[in-house]
Formats: C-alpha cells, structure tokens, sequence
C-alpha cells in the first residue's frame, strides 16, 4: 500500500497536540460571593441578635459591595487557644488561670459542640498540649493539670504556630484566643511582622485576654495585641485583678460564638483585600479589615 505523502507526521502530530492541550492548567475561576465573620456589640457590651443582610454595609479595596447575607454562624469553628500559664504574679493565682480556660472551653462547646479547640502554652516556647478535640472532658482535664510558669512568653511564636495549623483547618471559621501575662517579657524567635503576616495567611479572628496588673512595654508584643486584634475582626481585654479574669474569658467566648457570617457579592480577584464593614446604629462591629486568599 502507498502511503501519501505527510501521512505519518500528521499521525504522529494529532496525540502530542492533545497531550499538549491535556496539560494546559485551568485558570482560577474566582467565586461569585465572599464570606467574613463578624460580632456586633451594643453599647451594653452585649452581642446584638437578629440583624440582616440590611443592616451591613461593606466596601472591599474602596468598592461598595452587595451583602446578600448574614446569619449567626452556626457551623464548627477550628480553635486555638494559647497561653502562657500566667505566673510571676500574686495577683492572678493558678486557679483563675485554670478557671478563665476552661470557660473559653464550656462556652464554645455549649453553643457549637462540633468545635474543635486545641490548646498551647507558650513560657519558654510553644508547645501544643492538646491536640484539636471536641471533647470538653479531654480539655478541662489538661487545664486541670496546669501549673504557672515564671519563664518569659513567646506570644509571637504562639501566634505564629497557632496559624500554621489553622491553615490547615477543615472549618473556614478560624479563632486564635489568647490568655496572656501582660506583666511579662517576650523572647520570640520571631517579629511582629512575620507573626501578623501568618495570623493574616490563616484568615483567623485573634482574641486577647490580657492580665496586666503592672505592664512591661515591649512593643512587638504590643502591637499585637492591639492592633493584630483590631485588624483581624476579634477584642483586646484587659484584666487588672485575678478575680475578674473569669468573668472577662466567659464575656469574650460568648463574643466570639455570636459572630455573623456576612456573605457579598463579587468580590474582588486580588490576593488581599482590604474590607470595610458596618452597622446601621450605634452598635460596634468587631471584623476583619482585610481577607487574604490562599
């Protein structure tokens, strides 16, 4: 049989063209909407129930966005809880330490037992104690156990490995609490800077309860504490005597239970965004300022 002229490069042609156009990767296609959580306190200092998507109104990179919800969020969080222990103190003993935790904990599961918390102390260096559980028994019998530690804190170390796990967190609705000794020096191998930007990769809310009978400046902790709180939609408290501690880690669980997840449309394709949420009335809204895409 003779073969026509160019019959065999063209055979040969047809699978390598296919294999070539198998291997192209698809272009990212970006969703129609976003969703960010956020709490709004009245001027009780109280969670404020039943809003809608009416009473929100948002900007993303300066662009008026189109809220289409906001419901209580409901589904299980991924939490981190960090602490250093406390301790160089007489102000605040080890059992309000202990009892300031484990309200986190009973407050959390109570609302949203399907939760999963892991718990760190972070005096000399970060170490995870528990690992993510929904089980309160599991929990409160570590903090049982807790002793304080008059080692310097490694907050920003805590911060930073607490968001590496929550990278890779099943839930999308991510928490960092810390209970912190404001009283306290920090020796992180890390800066502020490095431990925000991975806070901000995690797209968790932090959370701060600060005991600071007499505080040591130390401003890469410090601005953490502020403004890492402030950026990321969660609360900075602080606590001058031991008795209030529990009272103040019972009110912020409670805060952080009562987010909304507020959903818009369009959102934006770039990496990081930078969000602007509000509230119609006098109320207070806790949210994060940006949202950064993995």
């Amino acid at each position: 049989m003779i073969r026509e002229p160019g019959t065999l490069v063209l055979a040969l042609a047809v699978p390598l063209m296919l294999s070539i156009a198998v291997s192209v990767p698809a272009r990212p296609v970006q969703a129609d909407t976003a969703t960010i959580y956020a709490t709004v306190v009245g001027p009780n200092g109280n969670p404020v129930p039943r809003l809608t998507a009416a009473d929100f109104s948002l900007q993303e990179n300066g662009e008026e966005k189109r809220v289409t919800g906001a419901d209580l969020a409901t589904e299980p969080m991924s939490v981190e809880i960090i602490t250093d222990r406390l301790g160089k103190s007489p102000e605040f003993t080890p059992e309000q330490m202990r009892a300031s935790l484990a309200a986190i904990v009973r407050v959390i599961l109570l609302v949203n037992p399907n939760s999963v918390i892991s718990l760190r102390t972070f005096d000399g260096e970060a170490v995870q104690q528990v690992k993510p559980t929904s089980s309160p028994v599991q929990l409160t019998n570590a903090i049982k156990g807790m002793f304080t530690n008059n080692g310097n804190s490694v907050l920003l170390d805590a911060i930073a490995d607490a968001s590496e796990a929550l990278m890779k967190a099943p839930n999308s609705h991510r928490i960092i609490i810390a209970l912190v000794a404001g009283y306290k020096g920090d020796t992180s191998s890390i800066t502020s800077l490095a431990a925000a930007q991975r806070l901000r990769q995690s797209r968790a809310s932090f959370w701060v309860i600060e005991a600071r009978a007499q505080g040591v400046s130390n401003p890469s902790r410090d601005v953490m504490l502020s403004q890492a709180t402030r950026d990321s939609g969660g609360f900075h408290s602080t606590v001058a005597i031991g008795t209030a501690l529990e009272g103040a880690a019972t009110r912020l669980a409670a805060l952080v239970v009562s987010q909304y997840a507020i959903t818009y449309a369009a959102p934006s394709s770039a990496a990081n965004r930078r969000v602007e949420l509000s509230v119609k009335g006098d109320a207070k809204i806790l949210a994060p300022h940006w949202v950064a895409d993995r």
